[in-house]
């Protein structure tokens, strides 16, 4: 059962999502959302934080902005928000970095095996609307990085981009394709990963 599993693996650490490794391209875009496909975060896993690297941009700016939140994948490439953490400010740097996920509003802790992440490159406000946006905070390649993802043999790199900016994101919202009230195009590897720990 997933409850003996977790006991099992109790105080493990848990990442899923692509290597942060350096690459092409940075986003240009204001206020879009991005979301990992290319794998699911084990059930029971306590998000801690999320790390990516932004180490080049030629768009001027050297910070920018980062809300990380957690969804359900509620079918077939359709995914719904189910936990927002608190948004960041960071930095342009040559290493990985790391932001805490402080849950604002809904869980930090999947309870079932069909949850991933994603952020907007934005801060939001209480209603989940962004205030400010910024371009420029993960590296990115096109076409997918054909790869392992960082969470084993299980996990890929591939990310799907929304095509629309300044995304209003609460809980419920829903994304994906082609049904879903912002679609995605599953495109990219955005070089970042979600960082956990099971049973606590």
């Amino acid at each position: 059962s997933d409850a003996s599993d977790n006991d099992s693996r109790e105080d493990e650490t848990a990442i899923v999502g692509s290597t942060t490794s350096h690459r092409s391209f940075v986003d240009s875009a204001y206020g879009q959302v991005y979301i990992y496909a290319g794998g699911k975060i084990p059930a029971g896993t306590h998000v801690i934080g999320f790390r990516f690297r932004f180490d080049e941009t030629n768009l001027g700016n050297t910070s920018g902005y980062i809300t990380p939140f957690l969804l359900e994948e509620t079918s077939a490439g359709i995914y719904t928000v189910i936990g927002i953490g608190a948004g960041y400010e960071v930095q342009q740097h040559q290493e990985p970095q790391m932001i805490p996920f402080t849950i604002i509003q809904g869980v930090s802790i999947p309870t079932n095996t069909r949850c991933t992440f994603g952020y907007v490159n934005a801060l939001v406000d209480a209603n989940g609307v962004p205030t400010v946006v910024s371009p420029g905070t993960v590296d990115w390649d096109h076409p997918i990085d054909p790869g392992q993802g960082v969470g084993g043999p299980a996990t890929s790199n591939a990310w799907g981009a929304t095509n629309v900016p300044s995304l209003v994101v609460t809980l419920g919202t829903t994304f994906g394709r082609p049904t879903a009230t912002y679609p995605f195009v599953q495109l990219r590897t955005y070089s970042a990963f979600m960082d956990g720990v099971y049973g606590r």
